[in-house]
């Protein structure tokens, strides 16, 4: 699929608190809750606007491609609530260090933690428990992708990896990297990516996040 009258992030006009401000009016009622909820446990490696970022793009992918929004959303809102490590152990870990076996540690811990937390959470909420398992299967397994993903899982993954193209993933991570510094590191996220529409998207944001630094 190749993606027709695309229109990237308006940064003039984004919010970049990473409250949700900008995707509120485009979630139902039971997402804004599980936003709501969720929200305390959101951006803790100093990555602001990152799952608010994620759910935009998986709100627009699942647009184009038409999976199971009750499936996806809750799920990339929920995808990164279990990370319990400072910004500077885990700047060190994955822009510094190259030790495979310490990232993957963290992979993991963040999607354990992560699925409890969302498991009691949607639980709470008596979120159809069908529909739960799916969530967990998907967040489980979200970076460390040991398992060939669902539909939706490819949605939700390709949402997550779209940060990695966007102003807010520059401001957090790049901060004084040249243009082609950036390039180079975004674009080897590219390989990630499931879906032909995801790769369009993520090639024009990437141009868009460079000229709006």
């Amino acid at each position: 699929m190749v993606i027709q009258n695309y229109s990237p992030i308006n940064y003039s006009s984004w919010n970049f608190e990473g409250t949700g401000k900008n995707i509120m009016p485009l979630l139902n009622s039971l997402e804004k809750q599980i936003w709501e909820r969720a929200l305390p446990l959101q951006d803790k490696r100093n990555d602001t606007g990152h799952a608010e970022v994620a759910t935009y793009f998986a709100l627009l992918l699942n647009e184009k491609v038409g999976r199971n929004r009750d499936i996806i959303i809750p799920s990339i809102i929920l995808h990164d609530i279990g990370y319990d490590i400072s910004p500077e152990g885990f700047r060190e870990a994955f822009l510094t260090n190259s030790d495979k076996d310490v990232q993957l540690r963290i992979r993991l811990e963040h999607q354990v933690k992560g699925g409890v937390l969302a498991y009691n959470l949607l639980k709470e909420m008596q979120f159809p428990s069908d529909y739960l398992t799916h969530v967990l299967r998907i967040n489980l397994d979200h970076d460390t992708r040991f398992y060939e993903p669902t539909p939706e899982g490819e949605v939700v993954q390709d949402a997550d990896v779209l940060w990695r193209f966007t102003k807010p993933q520059i401001d957090a991570y790049l901060l004084g990297k040249s243009l082609e510094e950036i390039r180079a590191f975004s674009n080897k996220s590219l390989s990630k990516l499931h879906l032909s529409i995801s790769k369009d998207i993520a090639e024009i944001e990437l141009e868009n996040s460079l000229v709006s630094l």
